[in-house]
């Protein structure tokens, strides 16, 4: 959500923009063994929409959920901060 008139929101979303921008042209320039190719699954389940989805790796058949993407996502986070503050 934006606050109208908020320059600061305003800008937010612009860097916020362009990150994507940035991340999409890095992501599409990856070499063709670096690209995911797995396939995402829907689940029939009533209880907990957040459980509905997952991501199989074919080659391994690992899964993701969106709960665990999370702390992958956190971990890869953290190596590359470490990394460059070495």
């Amino acid at each position: 959500m934006v606050e109208k008139g908020n320059p600061k929101h305003k800008e937010m979303v612009k860097n916020v923009r362009l990150s994507e921008q940035i991340m999409r042209s890095f992501c599409t320039s990856l070499p063709e063994d670096r690209l995911l190719t797995g396939q995402l699954h829907l689940r029939d389940s009533d209880w907990d929409p957040s459980l509905d989805m997952y991501w199989e790796e074919p080659y391994t058949g690992a899964k993701l959920t969106p709960g665990s993407a999370m702390s992958v996502l956190n971990h890869y986070a953290d190596v590359i901060v470490s990394k460059s503050r070495l």
